[in-house]
């Protein structure tokens, strides 16, 4: 007999978990169906197995005290429910017309307490029967899932994916690959994330940056001086750049949210660069932010999390973790992290770089870096010192913080540069710039500042009959391909396109 309730009890509670578990598999079909193609599968199986494991248990848990399949199920689908989608309705909520205080956290969870404390009362103390509200929460649930495994199939179908990325096809210029060229030279792409222009720290900081320029000069470089960053974000600066093209004129003048994120994120993995130069013999060492194509990067990523936490913070436990637990979990006194930061996205990447100028292989090499300096957390005195003790973010104090950063950076610039010509004799091609400018003047009237960028550039030939003084970013490879590879791009013009981003000060008014 006990036998026989035993089994009686396990098949009741596989009824009650199994349509929980569908509506994870609809969420997280929904979330893949509006980020098609930019979250991996197992960012996604990781997600529903973590779930998957809460409403094994919690059903389990639920039918020994309620002891009704009915209660249990529709508790259990009420859990799942504002966990899986508190970030849809959290959002819902802050586009109604309501006094902000119910769109806040000290409102919002002691409800959500409230309404889970209230519906187990209510189950547990209800007579009623409520075999018909679950066939039709079961009915709604089941169309659900199959609707987006519909939609999932079409995605599959139309090659939906190809949309993620931005480039602008009229500006895909025919390239020839296969086309042989002689003595093809070694290409280094340094990127010093958020180094400003000289003009923008002489007028904005009153800071003469002769020392930098001057080496920059008897080293051999062509000095762009009055160039401009085509786009005021990482992504889609050097998604811009490695494409040698404009990206999508939708993205103009608005603000970036994840999808456009990702998809920038991706545009940079999947540039024409990378796969261009491989069919040239190019070996490829990637020590960037991003990975390419075939060729994840070699030290830490920026933007690897991204993918997942995209889902994850529609969720309650993922929307509590991104806007209150960083509260309680970061630390300006946390030497821990802040080394940690710069182990991953300065020392890693120099020590990469230098490995890379003096390693031998066969036939011509492409070498990206991409180094967070000198963009925020503010780190570094002006003499190299760290400043462990101090706030990673100082809004009164953010010129000044750059400014001593900058200062120590233009030392990295050029230990960078000489190393690469001591270890590297071999003729070569070497870019140094800036993805963008500082952008933190919280005053709307410096945007234009937002875009100016270091943009150094160095031909072993010393033909420079092609650069301009106010050439941009996104030309810089279309004269390196006509140049060098016999190309034969057009230029594009020279344009700043402006995009916010959630991060920077531009004084402008914004509603939460």
């Amino acid at each position: 007999m006990n036998k026989r309730k035993s089994i009686t009890f396990s098949i009741a509670t596989i009824n009650v978990l199994l349509f929980p578990v569908l509506l994870t598999a609809y969420f997280i079909l929904h979330e893949n169906n509006a980020y098609f193609g930019l979250i991996p599968l197992p960012f996604s199986l990781k997600i529903f197995f973590c779930y998957f494991l809460f409403i094994v248990f919690a059903a389990a848990f639920l039918m020994y005290v309620l002891k009704n399949q009915s209660k249990a199920f529709l508790y259990l689908i009420l859990l799942t429910a504002i966990l899986l989608f508190f970030g849809a309705a959290q959002d819902l909520i802050k586009t109604i017309p309501v006094t902000n205080f119910f769109k806040k956290y000290k409102f919002l969870l002691p409800f959500i307490l409230l309404i889970a404390a209230g519906s187990f009362i209510l189950f547990k103390r209800s007579k009623k029967d409520f075999s018909s509200v679950s066939k039709f929460i079961q009915l709604t649930i089941s169309i659900l899932v199959v609707w987006e495994v519909v939609l999932l199939l079409i995605n599959l179908s139309s090659g939906k994916a190809s949309e993620n990325n931005l480039v602008q096809k009229a500006q895909k210029d025919s390239l020839s690959p296969a086309s042989k060229t002689s003595k093809l030279p070694n290409i280094y792409f340094i990127v010093f994330d958020a180094f400003t222009s000289s003009r923008c720290l002489q007028e904005e900081f009153g800071y003469n940056p002769k020392e930098l320029d001057s080496f920059l000069y008897k080293q051999g470089f062509y000095v762009v001086a009055n160039s401009k960053s085509n786009y005021p974000v990482t992504f889609y600066s050097i998604g811009s750049t490695l494409n040698f093209s404009y990206l999508a004129d939708s993205l103009y003048n608005q603000e970036v949210t994840a999808k456009d994120l990702l998809q920038g994120v991706s545009t940079v993995s999947q540039n024409r660069l990378i796969p261009y130069l491989e069919a040239k013999g190019y070996t490829i060492i990637n020590h960037s932010l991003f990975d390419y194509n075939r060729h994840p990067a070699l030290s830490h990523t920026l933007f690897h999390d991204l993918p997942g936490n995209v889902i994850v913070q529609q969720t309650l436990p993922g929307r509590i973790s991104k806007d209150i637990m960083w509260n309680f979990t970061r630390s300006d006194k946390d030497h821990a992290a802040k080394l940690k930061f710069l182990q991953e996205y300065v020392y890693d990447k120099l020590n990469g770089l230098r490995s890379a100028a003096e390693e031998k292989v066969a036939g011509p090499k492409f070498v990206s870096c991409h180094l967070m300096l000198p963009h925020e957390p503010y780190l570094y005195n002006k003499d190299g010192t760290l400043k462990l003790d101090s706030p990673m973010f100082r809004p009164h104090t953010l010129k000044k913080d750059y400014l001593d950063q900058v200062i120590y950076t233009q030392r990295v610039v050029k230990d960078v540069i000489k190393t690469i010509f001591d270890k590297d004799t071999l003729n070569k091609i070497v870019i140094v710039e800036g993805d963008h400018g500082f952008r933190d003047y919280g005053d709307s009237s410096k945007i234009g500042r937002f875009f100016e960028n270091l943009n150094a550039i160095y031909f072993y030939d010393k033909n420079y009959t092609a650069l301009y003084n106010s050439m941009t970013p996104v030309n810089t490879f279309r004269v390196v391909l006509n140049q060098y590879f016999n190309e034969k791009l057009k230029y594009l013009p020279d344009t700043s396109i402006y995009i916010y981003a959630n991060g920077f000060d531009d004084g402008r008014v914004r509603k939460n």
